[in-house]
């Protein structure tokens, strides 16, 4: 299986903003919008505005909504355990993402339980740094996304 691979560069302390190249290019941003970073909105290099990252308030489980514009396109829960983990439904439904204990490398599933993608987290740098390597489909932006998602989910975990 084929990946494109995409590097994430995190800045920022109180509002973060990774930026996500294709090799030299800049192709994406993704911002944080409020002071905490709950609520966050990827941009292509030209500004125009793509995905909303909104995390409602919750005591229990850590989750996301995934809107394009004021549409709920995905919805991603984080799972308990020793092992990061996060489920998806809507657009990426019977999608997850599964960790090593380490929180540095995950795998992307798709429905069928095929590999669609990998990400791993530098382990030595003054920022977080992300690669990904996915399949180049329709869900591409989503999949750009996790890495995002799964920073803002180990966060609060505390990993």
């Amino acid at each position: 299986m084929s990946h494109k691979i995409y590097r994430i560069t995190v800045r920022g302390m109180l509002r973060n903003v990774f930026e996500v190249r294709d090799g030299d290019k800049h192709v994406y941003t993704i911002e944080s919008i409020d002071f905490f970073g709950k609520n966050s909105e990827m941009r292509d290099a030209s500004g125009n505005l793509i995905y909303s990252i909104v995390r409602p308030f919750s005591f229990w489980k850590m989750h996301f909504h995934i809107l394009k514009g004021n549409n709920l396109i995905t919805h991603v829960e984080g799972g308990d355990g020793w092992k990061p983990k996060l489920e998806f439904t809507g657009q990426l439904a019977d999608h997850r993402v599964e960790g090593k204990i380490s929180g540095r490398e995950f795998k992307i599933y798709n429905a069928s339980d095929e590999e669609v993608g990998i990400i791993s987290k530098k382990l030595f740098s003054v920022k977080d740094q992300y690669g990904i390597g996915v399949q180049e489909d329709e869900n591409l932006e989503l999949y750009i996304l996790i890495p995002i998602l799964l920073d803002k989910y180990l966060t609060k975990r505390g990993s």
